[in-house]
């Protein structure tokens, strides 16, 4: 009971921080249209809608779609993104205008009187950890100070705050000024969390606000990388800082002296998220493309004698093929067929298709669409969709997701391009473990490249590429690929009223294949004698 509670209540988050965004006013406010003008030509909106939607990681369509509508209702720093001396491709490689010209910056709290939901303590404490991050990556000191006009002075306090003329509302966390200025003003509306780390939308960490602020208080704009600590938008992520990061701050205030790590292994460490990034881009292009060619074929119902990419799970006892927008049902052994397809929504109504993944989460199946993981039980919708940001994974959509029954309990996986994650079972896996993501390789190297889904059969795990079915070996002492595999997917959904059933036994399927040359070359010779 009280899971379900919990997972209605997390399901509840994100149109609980919903906000109504004015959206020409939201351009206006962070840089990308001019402030003041009543009217905007249609070129004027694409251009501003594709520089927000460059800075926000989000694809340049010019047009506001509803994936760029519900980031501009993003909790998000009030510090615009375009600035006049800033190009607005967010570069950030142009010579420092705004740094302070001491080695020693000092920086002080004031929250008494100002704030009545963060303590003093808590805010010197998470202004501390932010300044010792940020001088460990140049030759800088950022220090606390009791002086009564320290460089950096953070507050807390509501919509018009003083000593600011720039009012809060229910979007901003907070926001900051550039040298000489050197003002950081936090949102008191907000209910931050003492955690080192944004774990989901609606949670927002103090330290993540903090240490983004600071990054504006010695003189750094906003970064259209997601993974920065300068990202505008607060999403759920453990954030480190980017080599971009580092060399924009050795840039502006010297490289810190007796450091061991090069500028060449941050560059690496770049290039490396470079390919990441390169490779997951075109497995998108591939996934689109796949998705194309699968809506051409959507009113057709597929047969049983060829099944290409199907995403297979187990769920209450049997197993569920779903392909495209249509689902088999096929019982645990494989041996019949419960069900011929039938629509995807026949079987479970409002359920969209095609999906993404799908796996059994405890007595819940979860299905992944996009962003959106929607929780069945029985064959109905449990509550509103998750978002994989409320689980803890900050990406678009994912590749697979499985359950490996080796283990007890279960454990299960999520892929996505180069990585994967494991659910907490601490959590009754509700959110992925804090020690991921991890690359795939790591454990996973053996698994041929481009699968689409996975499951659990007899203990050892299948996974699909195409219309092959490989199955891995986990006896043995490197994971890898079974001897005999791979095979075709037919030889477990054998189903096709043309062709001869196989099974996953191959000695069953040689002594089938034998029988039928023996019969073959008795009928040859009785007919030739």
């Amino acid at each position: 009971m009280f899971h379900d509670i919990l997972i209605l209540f997390l399901a509840f988050i994100p149109s609980l921080f919903a906000r109504n965004v004015d959206h020409t006013e939201f351009l206006q406010k962070y840089g990308y249209l001019p402030r003041g003008s009543n009217q905007v030509s249609s070129e004027s909106l694409s251009e501003a809608l594709k520089n927000m939607q460059r800075m926000a990681g989000l694809e340049e369509t010019g047009e506001l779609d509803e994936r760029t509508k519900r980031m501009m209702e993003r909790p998000r720093c009030g510090h615009p993104d375009v600035h006049e001396e800033k190009s607005s491709r967010g570069k950030r490689n142009t010579p420092p205008i705004f740094k302070w010209q001491d080695k020693t910056i000092t920086y002080g709290c004031k929250s008494a009187g100002t704030s009545t939901r963060i303590s003093l303590d808590d805010l010197r404490r998470t202004m501390h950890q932010a300044a010792s991050q940020w001088s460990e990556l140049a030759d800088v000191e950022i220090v606390e100070s009791s002086e009564t006009n320290p460089m950096i002075q953070i507050t807390a306090g509501r919509a018009m705050h003083y000593p600011c003329r720039v009012s809060f509302d229910r979007q901003t966390l907070a926001h900051a000024f550039f040298p000489p200025h050197g003002q950081i003003h936090i949102n008191d509306n907000v209910n931050f969390v003492m955690t080192n780390y944004t774990e989901r939308i609606g949670g927002n960490s103090l330290y993540s606000v903090v240490a983004h602020e600071m990054g504006h208080a010695l003189g750094f704009s906003h970064s259209s990388d997601s993974e920065s600590i300068m990202f505008a938008y607060d999403t759920p992520r453990k954030w480190k800082f980017t080599s971009e990061d580092k060399n924009m701050m050795r840039n502006y205030y010297g490289p810190k002296k007796g450091s061991t790590r090069s500028r060449e292994e941050d560059n690496r460490e770049e290039r490396e998220r470079d390919e990441r990034r390169k490779y997951e881009k075109e497995k998108e292009k591939e996934r689109e493309k796949t998705r194309e060619r699968e809506h051409e074929k959507d009113d057709i119902r597929p047969d049983e004698c060829r099944v290409e990419n199907p995403i297979v799970v187990q769920y209450r006892g049997e197993y569920l093929v779903f392909k495209s927008q249509w689902v088999w049902r096929v019982s645990s052994d494989w041996k019949r067929l419960i069900t011929k397809a039938v629509p995807i929504d026949q079987l479970f109504p409002g359920l969209p298709n095609p999906i993404d993944a799908a796996v059994s989460v405890g007595h819940h199946l979860w299905v992944f669409v996009g962003e959106k993981i929607h929780v069945i039980y029985g064959n109905r919708m449990a509550h509103a969709p998750l978002t994989l940001s409320n689980i803890g994974i900050n990406e678009k959509y994912i590749d697979l997701a499985y359950e490996w029954n080796y283990f007890n309990p279960p454990a299960i996986y999520i892929w996505k391009g180069s990585r994967y994650w494991k659910l907490d079972e601490k959590m009754d896996h509700r959110r992925v473990d804090e020690r991921y993501p991890k690359p795939i390789d790591l454990n996973w190297g053996r698994v041929p490249k481009g699968v689409n889904s996975a499951f659990t059969y007899q203990k050892e795990i299948h996974f699909i590429r195409r219309d092959q079915v490989y199955r891995m070996n986990s006896s043995r002492s490197v994971f890898d690929v079974a001897d005999g595999y791979p095979q075709p997917f037919s030889s477990i959904f054998a189903f096709c009223p043309r062709n001869e059933k196989l099974t996953l036994n191959s000695s069953h399927y040689s002594k089938n294949y034998f029988s039928a040359v023996v019969l073959f070359t008795i009928t040859i010779l009785t007919s030739y004698f």
